[in-house]
């Protein structure tokens, strides 16, 4: 489950209970903190567990995009010949 942020005091509690109450069983919880890591202990906590963070990340936002002009070559179908640069 994405989290953005929770507005109210009351939308983690009341989101955990909805979910506990009505599923779907969420294991998993991204989004920004405190929110989601709040969340993910609270959900914890009605099944009698603990959370845990795993990841860590952060969200960029991109504000502009320069063209740097075309890559040469030619895209093509890979071949057995590929297989070594492939898997190396």
């Amino acid at each position: 489950m994405f989290v953005t942020r929770a507005t109210r005091d009351d939308a983690i509690g009341a989101l955990a209970r909805d979910l506990h109450a009505h599923g779907p069983h969420v294991e998993t919880v991204a989004g920004l903190e405190p929110t989601s890591g709040e969340l993910a202990h609270v959900l914890a906590g009605h099944h009698g567990g603990h959370a845990t963070r795993k990841m860590a990340q952060r969200l960029h936002e991109l504000r502009r995009v320069e063209h740097v002009g075309d890559a040469p070559g030619t895209l093509r179908l890979a071949t057995d010949a590929d297989v070594a640069l492939l898997t190396a």
